[in-house]
């Protein structure tokens, strides 16, 4: 009997909501035929602008009276707006193509008035139309014109919105600078207006930036700024957002762990406010994760989820990029024909949505799974060529990287070898690049992974700090309780004040240890800290080093051997000549770095000993002069000594020969056919010094003040295409700077140039 006047109870309640809601339709429709119609519909509009999607259908009803009221009574402005508003309650619905056609007439008929507000509105929502229909490119020119309206007007909040929209724009078509400038420019404007919710949307954008450009720890900085703005504020929502975010950040650094926590969390946040996107997205970041850890078939189940609900929202992004990572896990499964189905569900999804990056991700994994399913070179060839071109366009290295991997092996199954090895060698000159940029990005990430460490190590300090206030809150209470005690109980007052003083004595040298301690501990943290940065300087220096001209020669002989390896029984003996020369090139050019490498790594961590003698500089002369002369007529080049008599020097004479071999290695390549390499000495000022001058291509001012300021130099070829180590001079100068001396340089361009540096005199 409850049960059915429960349910009963239901119905009269569902009746009532239905005939408000009709009531309140038929009262406002009533206001239209008022005495006053231009009252009564900006009334109805304001109503209409309300975003309440519960009441939409009723809303379309209202607004289409308006619109046949407004043009029988000749009302041409609110004739527009009701156009609008008609455009914004039917892209609410998700009916983007008829919302885009009132739009256009709308903007048409805001042109005719000069209604520069109107105009700047409509470009605003034509732009998000476009954006949600696929056609990213129109999206970007309606938000540009937008920008240009909110610029004339100077409303700064309209213009905030604008930037950002453009950001947005640059980002989803992979204009990445375009698109953080816009992002900070908004940011700026919202932090002058103080409108924190909307400055930690654009902290979350900029941060997305430098996550693309793989600089996670200022994309780190970022994340978790905006999430801070947002607990404050309690944004559920944004919170999912930063939430996925900070959980990306933490998985490029291998943090799979904290990965995975931010996920799960933003996905609790997202399921409990019923952020259909969030919920989405927080699934379709779970399924990157699983797949990048290997788990396929989690990742599966995670991926089909973030598409059940992608569908729902209509956001085709979403949907295009998962469909291309549910081929992926398939691929790894090797259930290559699945994959292949949702390779080309993701290309053709992607092509409605004009997403570039899809596209061509999509085109290259395909081509990748026909290769593995055995399929004709034309048929690989049409998605390759495709994805080849777009990630030409849009500067995509990852993918130009996979591509030419697969143009490689493609050529080579079908035998055609010069064609492979050209490809194979595009491939790694592009590998080599992105490698070179990452380590770059590496050093800040691992720069990043310390402090995070150093945070852990705070927070436990601070979480010792504070239980020794919980412990000095306690003994304070005890003490208070004893007062209490004494106060009231006056007989035992001898008894209770020699056990409170006890107590307090014992307790003060309780604390004064724990605080001891603490300090000992802050203070080996210090020392430790010191340590690691120390260590991290030189690291960072061996990094620069290896990586600008370790890494190259390296890399050319490993490829070679690789190639050998895989195609010796192909190559005639022209081309194997042609490999071995280059072989030979770059063990020489390795050699030469790996001797410099261990003096000047020596010398920086303190292990090299000076061992100063009287040094004859005509004889060390005389010495580098046989060593380069070979080299000098090669070149057709003048090696002269120019000593009026022989000077001795108080200095270690493996150091000097070093340098003075260094410095005539440069004079040699830098100085054309026909030209002079002159070497001088003089006594200046109680010191020798000691000039190698050449007649050469000389250097701009700008690199004369780089080579001598920098820590770091650099390495430029000679007039024969000649490859320096780059390490010659930073070794130079650590070596005159041991023997007490230090080292100069003049130059002009087209003139030539001239190193010296002293010793002093024995």
């Amino acid at each position: 009997m409850n049960f059915l006047k429960f349910i009963a109870m239901i119905f009269l309640i569902g009746i009532s909501s239905l005939l408000a809601q009709e009531l309140t339709r038929d009262s406002m429709l009533s206001i239209l035929d008022e005495e006053n119609p231009s009252i009564s519909i900006e009334k109805l509009l304001g109503y209409i602008k309300v975003d309440d999607d519960t009441n939409n259908y009723a809303k379309l009803e209202i607004v289409d009276k308006i619109i046949s009221k407004t043009e029988t009574l000749g009302l041409d402005n609110l004739h527009t707006d009701a156009l609008y508003h008609k455009g914004i309650l039917l892209y609410r619905l998700n009916r983007y193509h008829e919302a885009k056609n009132l739009f256009l007439i709308a903007k048409s008929f805001y042109g005719r008035q000069r209604d520069k507000y109107g105009l700047r509105k409509v470009y605003e929502e034509l732009g998000y139309c476009f954006e949600r229909l696929g056609f990213q490119d129109s999206a970007l020119v309606f938000f540009e014109k937008d920008l240009d309206i909110s610029t004339s007007l100077q409303i700064d909040s309209t213009l905030s919105i604008a930037y950002t929209n453009l950001g947005h724009a640059n980002w989803r078509t992979g204009r990445f600078t375009e698109a953080l400038n816009n992002f900070e420019k908004a940011y700026q404007i919202r932090k002058s207006l103080n409108k924190p919710a909307k400055m930690a949307s654009s902290l979350n954008s900029i941060g997305s930036v430098y996550w693309k450009r793989g600089n996670y720890g200022k994309a780190l900085e970022y994340f978790l700024e905006s999430t801070r703005l947002r607990e404050e504020l309690k944004d559920s929502m944004g919170l999912t957002i930063s939430l996925n975010n900070i959980g990306t950040v933490f998985q490029r650094m291998s943090y799979f762990d904290k990965a995975e926590q931010y996920f799960n969390d933003a996905l609790n946040k997202s399921i409990n406010t019923a952020y259909n996107f969030g919920t989405a997205y927080s699934y379709y970041n779970l399924g990157l994760l699983n797949l990048e850890s290997g788990n396929y078939q989690d990742a599966l189940d995670y991926f089909f989820q973030s598409l059940e609900i992608s569908e729902i929202v209509s956001d085709l992004n979403l949907i295009a990029m998962t469909n291309v990572y549910i081929g992926e896990s398939y691929e790894k499964l090797e259930d290559y024909e699945t994959a292949r189905f949702y390779y080309l569900k993701s290309r053709d999804q992607a092509k409605n949505y004009d997403d570039g990056f899809s596209i061509a991700k999509a085109n290259s994994n395909l081509a990748r799974v026909l290769y593995k399913l055995n399929k004709s070179f034309n048929e690989i060839m049409l998605p390759l060529k495709r994805s080849y071109e777009i990630s030409l366009e849009e500067n995509l290295r990852e993918i130009k990287k996979e591509n030419y991997y697969l143009f490689y092996q493609l050529y080579n199954r079908e035998n055609r070898i010069q064609e492979a090895f050209d490809y194979y060698k595009k491939y790694t000159e592009v590998k080599e690049n992105i490698l070179n940029e990452n380590l770059v990005n590496n050093i800040t990430n691992m720069i990043v992974k310390f402090e995070l460490a150093k945070t852990e190590t705070e927070n436990e300090l601070l979480k010792a700090e504070k239980a020794l206030q919980a412990s000095e809150l306690e003994n304070q209470k005890s003490i208070r309780n004893f007062i209490i005690i004494i106060t009231i109980l006056a007989l035992i007052l001898i008894v209770a004040l020699s056990v409170l003083i006890k107590n307090k004595n014992k307790t003060a040298q309780q604390i004064a240890q724990q605080k001891g301690e603490v300090d000992k501990l802050n203070q080996e943290l210090g020392k430790r800290n010191k340590d690691l940065k120390s260590s991290n300087e030189t690291k960072d220096k061996l990094f620069s080093i290896i990586s600008h001209d370790l890494r190259n020669p390296a890399g050319v002989l490993v490829n070679y051997c690789d190639y050998l390896n895989s195609e010796l029984d192909q190559l005639d003996p022209r081309m194997l000549k042609n490999i071995s020369s280059s072989i030979k090139k770059s063990s020489e050019s390795i050699l030469e770095l790996v001797n410099n490498l261990l003096d000047w790594s020596r010398s920086q961590m303190g292990k090299i000993v000076v061992n100063p003698e009287r040094v004859s500089i005509a004889a060390i002369f005389e010495h580098v002069k046989t060593i380069y002369e070979n080299y000098a007529n090669l070149k057709k080049l003048s090696l002269k000594i120019e000593l009026k008599s022989d000077i001795h020097v108080l200095a270690d004479l493996h150091m000097i020969d070093s340098v003075l071999r260094n410095l005539v290695s440069n004079a040699l390549k830098f100085t054309p056919s026909g030209g002079t390499i002159r070497l001088t000495a003089e006594i200046d000022n109680r010191m020798c010094k000691i000039s190698v001058i050449d007649n050469g291509i000389g250097m701009s001012e700008e690199l004369q003040k780089s080579l001598l300021n920098s820590e770091y130099n650099t390495s430029n070829k000679g007039t024969d295409n000649e490859k320096g180590t780059g390490l010659g001079l930073l070794l130079s100068k650590e070596f005159i700077k041991l023997n007490g001396g230090k080292i100069e340089l003049e130059s002009k361009e087209s003139e030539g140039s001239k190193f010296w540096f002293t010793l002093p005199l024995n």
